[in-house]
């Protein structure tokens, strides 16, 4: 097994939507500014919420704060359910 080096600093903020690049002969698949704000959202811990503070500032008016809000905002309800009632989805009784 070949060892790949280690990256000092990537910026994630930075990369475009929905592509793939070469890194150390492997294909690397990387996500939008806007994909990465919701996942770390919906993950909620205190650093991902640093982190999407730095990919605001850094991304500025390139980012797409319309999907980022809709995603959100599709994902609140069921986020809120699951953390209320964590059983809902196995139906009644919990089960």
């Amino acid at each position: 097994m070949s060892e790949i080096p280690a990256v000092e600093k990537v910026d994630v903020a930075l990369i475009c939507p929905h592509c793939s690049e070469e890194l150390h002969n492997k294909v690397v698949r990387l996500c939008s500014a806007e994909d990465l704000i919701i996942h770390k959202a919906v993950a909620g811990r205190p650093q991902d919420l640093r982190d999407i503070e730095g990919i605001v500032y850094r991304q500025g008016p390139m980012l797409d704060a319309t999907t980022v809000r809709r995603w959100l905002g599709a994902f609140a309800e069921v986020l809120w359910r699951s953390r209320i009632f964590p059983n809902a989805s196995r139906g009644r009784g919990g089960r």
